[in-house]
């Protein structure tokens, strides 16, 4: 199975020994410009690699997740979310975070660029698997987003 984790922070490259390391772990790839890290894996949940990735990164206490790719198989329906006035990154972080432990979200991008310029109606572009969560879901975890 595959993963791709996009993070905001400085990405170490040493990174990629430690995740080895890991039993269940069979391949790592590192893009130190676009703060991706793509992993390959078997027999582990990816809680436990995002748990590994931010505990070696140091990003436990400071969200810093901004985007994902669980690379399903599956065929997948997108749905563009909208949150209306996002106060800070932090809480874009937080419904990332949120967002990738929902069984179902398969992939998440956004449009903020972290200047504040699109601080109004910032968009989390969705991919989703219908058959294990519905669209309603979603609206219900957008409208929570908004509160």
């Amino acid at each position: 199975m595959e993963l791709t984790l996009k993070y905001d922070c400085l990405i170490d490259k040493e990174i990629k020994d430690y995740l080895l390391k890991i039993n269940g772990i069979e391949d790592i790839k590192i893009n130190l410009d676009t703060g991706e890290i793509y992993i390959k894996y078997n027999n582990i949940s990816i809680k436990l690699i995002l748990m590994e990735v931010e505990l070696f990164l140091d990003v436990v206490k400071f969200p810093s997740l901004i985007g994902f790719d669980k690379h399903s198989k599956n065929k997948l329906l997108d749905y563009e979310m909208i949150i209306n006035d996002l106060c800070c990154e932090y809480c874009l972080k937080i419904n990332i975070d949120k967002l990738f432990e929902t069984d179902g979200i398969e992939s998440v991008g956004t449009d903020f660029d972290y200047d504040y310029i699109n601080k109004k109606d910032v968009k989390i572009f969705i991919k989703y698997d219908n058959n294990k969560i519905d669209i309603e879901s979603i609206k219900k975890l957008e409208s929570e987003f908004n509160e």
